[in-house]
């Protein structure tokens, strides 16, 4: 493990890269010392490359349909009121990410990875793509014809079922505000944003 943590500041765009946190992970696979947290680890590794990648249909595939449980445990009583508690709810949640363009993030080196037999947590600096309408939709000032690149300190825990497969994501992050958010521009906002791998084209 690294003696010193990842910065929490926004990340040249230049270095964007949304399957960094695919990247990091995959050469990890199958070094656990066990065949269940090899198999949690696998579905987790595959949970972040199909999300890198916008592939609905693989991310829906690394989830249970027998329970899930979202959850933010600093978050407000309405930010945890559209946490989704079901496969269907989960169905949704996953396609709006998609399908704003929101699933696109560059993760730095994790700070921490631990992987028990039920559960793996992760700490570490994320950078995610908004448009600005998302923004504005979470009542914050914002110009909807601009891109922003989200930067925070987050920490989840990733929950599994009997079968391995995601049942869960409980995430803590260090306080996000309108300032954790900072202007992508224009001629730096990567092509893969322009195309959604859902809806096709995109207009700001």
């Amino acid at each position: 493990m690294q003696q010193t943590l990842q910065p929490v500041e926004p990340l040249d765009m230049r270095s964007f890269n949304p399957r960094a946190g695919y990247d990091q992970v995959a050469p990890l696979l199958g070094t656990f010392d066990s065949d269940r947290r090899n198999q949690i680890f696998q579905n987790y590794v595959d949970h972040v490359d199909a999300e890198s990648r916008g592939d609905y249909d693989a991310l829906m595939a690394t989830c249970s349909k027998k329970r899930q449980w979202y959850v933010n445990p600093f978050g407000s009583a309405a930010q945890n009121a559209v946490q989704p508690q079901s496969y269907a709810e989960l169905e949704v949640h996953y396609r709006k990410l998609v399908e704003s363009n929101t699933y696109l993030i560059h993760r730095r080196p994790l700070d921490k990875l631990i992987v028990g037999d039920d559960q793996l947590f992760l700490d570490g600096v994320m950078h995610q793509l908004y448009p600005g309408q998302a923004l504005v939709d979470r009542g914050m000032d914002a110009d909807t014809g601009t891109v922003y690149q989200l930067t925070a300190r987050v920490c989840v825990v990733f929950l599994f079922d009997e079968d391995g497969l995601g049942m869960g994501e409980h995430g803590y992050s260090c306080g996000i505000t309108r300032d954790s958010y900072t202007e992508v521009a224009p001629d730096l906002v990567p092509d893969v944003f322009w195309n959604n791998p859902l809806t096709g084209p995109v207009e700001l």
